[in-house]
This record gives C-alpha cells, structure tokens and sequence, in this order.
C-alpha cells in the first residue's frame, strides 16, 4: 500500500479487495463492534453511491462494491438507558439557556420523537386545542400516521413558537414549519 507524507493510505477505491474490508472490519470489531458495523455501513453506501453513475464508476474505475458481502460483525441491540431525574433536571436547565434551540430539544424530550420528525413538523399538522399533533404517514419511519397527544408543557412550548413564528418580518416565514429558527440557523436567545 502506499501512504502520503502523513502515513494516510493513498490505496485507489477500485483496488480494495473483500478480503482487505474483512480484515480492517475484523480489526475494528475487537475494540469497537458496533463501530465496525458503522464503518461497514458507510463504506458500503459510498461504493453504491460511486457505482451508481457510470462517470464515477468510469472516474474511479469501480465495477465491484468490495463491502456488498461483507455480513455486519456485531450484533446489535435496542438500547435501553433512560435519563435519570437528576440528568433530565441538568438538560431541562441547559436548553432554559440556549433559547429557541433549547425549546425545541425540550419539545423533543416531551414528545419522544425523533429529531427529524420534529425538524419536519409543520403548524398543520398541530391541533393546540386538542393538544394532538398528528404526523402523516409519509413523514414516519413506517409509513403509517402517528398521533401524538401533548403534553400541557409542550402546548405551552409550541404557543410561544408560534407566537415567536408570527412575529417575523417575511410572512412566507410565519406559518410553515415550525421549527423554522432552528433549522435555518437563527437561533436567537431570549
């Protein structure tokens, strides 16, 4: 193999055989198997991502994905850990610091929801009266719509949003998603 100047393997994609992703994945997994399957996984998608066009494939002289046969080393499991009082009190005190931001990973906290299903939720999906958000299906994991009921401090988090939302200049601004300040970067603080 041949290295630069700072030891980094300057290996081409296409002369990577199976046997050597077996070996580094091997490796790997003796000290951190679930890393191992997180390195499988992304070395994977960038081959299918350099095979899927034929400049790139011609580019990097790719006919073969090396990881396609390659099995997941480690078994994984569903984690179980759950904050204690004393960690969800620290985090509660922590967003009461970061403003919008930190309502927003709050309302996350009170929903359980995942943080791409809370970045995507828009103001119609919200009923605040019946303190229901409903999700569509084309927005789940499973495809299938999922209510969530919310809690007294959630519907208090979304109204001041909305409020906050209703105040900004550009109108195009104030009723669609609802986590517009976090997801185009203008966290403010109070």
């Amino acid at each position: 193999m041949e290295h630069d100047q700072d030891g980094i393997d300057l290996t081409k994609a296409s002369a990577v055989t199976i046997d050597e992703i077996e070996i580094l994945l091997e490796d790997l997994a003796k000290r951190a198997p679930v890393q191992a399957n997180r390195v499988r996984a992304l070395l994977r998608h960038v081959y299918a991502w350099a095979l899927s066009s034929r400049s790139r494939r011609r580019r990097f002289s790719l006919t073969v994905n090396p990881c396609q046969y390659v099995p997941r080393l480690a078994d994984e499991s569903a984690r179980e850990r759950v904050y204690s009082d004393g960690e969800l009190k620290a985090l509660w005190a922590a967003f009461e610091s970061i403003g919008i931001v930190g309502e927003l990973f709050k309302l996350q906290l009170l929903t359980g929801t995942r943080k791409g299903e809370l970045s995507k939720m828009e103001w119609s999906e919200v009923d605040l009266k019946d303190a229901i958000w409903t999700q569509p299906g084309t927005k789940t994991k499973n495809g299938k719509p999922h209510v969530v009921p919310l809690s007294s401090p959630a519907v208090r988090i979304l109204e001041g949003l909305e409020k906050r939302q209703a105040e900004l200049e550009n109108p195009s601004k104030r009723k669609f998603r609802i986590s517009y300040f976090a997801v185009r970067g203008r966290a403010t603080r109070r």
